[in-house]
């Protein structure tokens, strides 16, 4: 079985006039397929240190359905070939002449390029956000079963990515389906053989031997020391108080920024680097078990046998991207070395508490628990656990990519789709097992192969500011109430409210002591009423019951003094019969209310 050897590349800079396009493109029968980058400046160009990739917007897509880094030095004039493995002349450009990524390079006419680089748009083929139907251009010259090369007196690229696209304007030729004799070489004639060539990138070091059936190299997107946490998090500390629907879309902004997609190959050659046992550099840690065992001992040459290691899912891939080309399924933020016999084990099933041992054979797992519908992990590991799957629903928001579905963390088990669980479980393990330093230098590496981080890494306090609220019980507030005594006169409207320290509750008022009055409002904070008339100062007393939504109680009384505003006329003193001769006339004459008047 033939094996290819792993190598990582160091960064480089080169400057000078150079200028980078898409100088040919080829749509042909089944597989044949390819993109060739040239370069027509005047310097040499090294494609991985200056950061350039390759970006496919499929149907319209207005986000890349998927995106490569290129590599390799062009040379003045030379050409690289980007080509799916089922190009027919494939064989004619090994690395650094041409580069295989069967992910970006599957267009069909109507999809759209855009070379880019770091974030600067360098050229583009078709138009990002627009599906042209079948293709660009007539219907007798188009990209639909063409192979199409560019006009020699086309020096720079088109850099604005929302124009609209005609190849028939006189920039490119169109030739016909399955031409190949111009790829590897600007101009649009066939190559002659003669052309410079593109040449390996920066001081190529082997870091190991071949341990595995197909090893791809994975070049250095970043450096560790690029990272800055104001800069890389700009968006999510602008939205740190604009409540947690902002916050997270901020977030999701910030972690998808820079995310270049690995294949499942190169996943193998991350892994080793990513999950190295730090005491010993010839192997790796396993996730579940704990276990360190030699890098070359994994399932691309064991044959997946039961005590080699392989890649751990651990959002199950049946969960939400079944499809190796999908972003999820080779986001290495939460793929893991795992013993393969318990990562069949582990099965898809979700993450919660309890069950019994999980046994791999007659062995103890190192504390692993299954219950036929769940897995708890080990101690030492469920924080990691949680901060990856906390990764991953943030990182696949609805609509983020168009190749992911919205990943949700949910709080309930034996879920299907793109749901997993259970998300409260998964809280209270980050909350128990801290970030540990192997989990910290682990997201650095990340970075540097796939250019994005984990923020609950980075900053475990926002695990608790986006899902706080969903799993942790809010303390019981008792409610209290009271209601101020007052003091009216006679036939005044009485109101009285009841003050409490919690909403949602309903209320009995009742009235305890004194004449009956008629209560308005009887069923709601406020309380009114009329004092009745009284022949003398009084006193009448009133309680409130409150209930909140739980069936808690509590209760005031409040009294209303009603004062009697009528004097009664003092009695005349005793002088003569005269004086009680004139009362008994003022009454016969009707004039006695009047003199009550004026003697009140």
């Amino acid at each position: 079985m033939k094996k290819f050897c792993l190598f990582l590349f160091g960064i480089v800079t080169f400057n000078g006039n150079a200028n980078v396009l898409i100088s040919e493109y080829v749509e042909g029968s089944s597989y044949n397929k390819a993109i060739e980058i040239s370069n027509l400046g005047t310097s040499d160009v090294a494609l991985e240190a200056e950061g350039y990739t390759l970006s496919l917007y499929s149907n319209g897509a207005s986000e890349p359905s998927s995106t490569m880094s290129l590599k390799g030095i062009l040379v003045p004039n030379s050409s690289l070939v980007i080509y799916n493995g089922g190009l027919t002349t494939a064989a004619e450009f090994p690395e650094p002449l041409g580069m295989n990524n069967n992910n970006v390079i599957k267009h069909n006419g109507d999809d759209a390029y855009v070379l880019r680089k770091g974030e600067d748009v360098i050229d583009s083929f078709g138009q990002q956000g627009v599906d042209p139907g079948s293709y660009w251009g007539t219907e007798s010259e188009n990209t639909k079963d063409h192979s199409l090369r560019r006009a020699v007196d086309v020096l720079a690229g088109d850099t604005n990515i929302d124009d609209a696209f005609d190849p028939t304007t006189g920039e490119w030729s169109i030739l016909e389906k399955d031409t190949f004799d111009g790829l590897g070489c600007v101009g649009v004639t066939a190559c002659t053989g003669t052309e410079p060539q593109p040449q390996q990138e920066g001081d190529v070091t082997p870091v190991d031997t071949c341990i595995f059936t197909s090893c791809d190299e994975v070049p250095l997107v970043k450096l560790r020391t690029d990272f800055l946490d104001e800069i890389y998090y700009v968006n999510t500390h602008a939205a740190t108080d604009s409540g947690v629907e902002a916050f997270r879309a901020a977030l999701h902004a910030d972690i998808k920024a820079g995310h270049t997609q690995l294949t499942y190959n190169q996943v193998w050659t991350a892994l080793i680097t990513t999950d190295e046992d730090p005491t010993n550099a010839e192997n790796v840690v396993l996730l579940y078990t704990g276990k360190s065992i030699p890098k070359s001992q994994n399932a691309s040459v064991s044959g997946n046998a039961p005590d080699s290691w392989n890649r751990e899912h651990v959002w199950s891939k049946s969960h939400g991207f079944p499809e190796s080309s999908q972003l999820g399924y080779t986001d290495i933020h939460h793929l893991r070395p795992a013993d393969a016999s318990i990562n069949s084990l582990r099965s898809n099933y979700d993450f919660d508490n309890g069950g019994e041992p999980a046994l791999d054979g007659t062995t103890v797992t190192n504390n692993n628990i299954i219950s036929g519908v769940s897995w708890e992990p080990r101690d030492l590991v469920k924080g990691d656990v949680a901060r990856m799957m906390f990764y991953m629903a943030v990182r696949y928001e609805e609509g983020g990519d168009v190749d992911m579905p919205n990943l949700k963390l949910v709080d309930h088990i034996d879920t299907d789709g793109a749901e997993f669980g259970k998300l409260c479980s998964l809280y209270q393990w980050h909350i128990d097992d801290s970030v540990s330093t192997d989990e910290i230098n682990r997201n650095h590496v990340i970075y540097e192969f796939q250019g994005n981080r984990n923020p609950f890494i980075d900053h475990p306090e926002w695990v608790e500011l986006i899902y706080a609220e969903q799993c942790v019980e809010a303390p019981v507030v008792l409610p209290t109430v009271s209601v101020e005594s007052i003091t009216v006169k006679e036939t005044e409207a009485v109101t009285l409210t009841a003050a409490t320290n919690v909403n949602e509750l309903s209320y009995v008022w009742t009235q305890t002591s004194g004449e009956s009055v008629t209560l308005t409002g009887a069923d709601s904070a406020t309380l009114t009423f009329t004092a009745p008339d009284v022949t003398a100062d009084s006193t009448f007393e009133f309680s409130v019951k409150v209930v909140d939504t739980q069936g808690n109680e509590a209760t005031a009384v409040a009294s209303v003094s009603v004062t009697n505003t009528v004097e009664v006329a003092p009695v005349a003193e005793k002088s003569s019969s005269g004086g009680s001769f004139n009362f008994l006339l003022l009454c016969l004459m009707g004039l006695l209310p009047l003199f009550r008047k004026f003697t009140r």
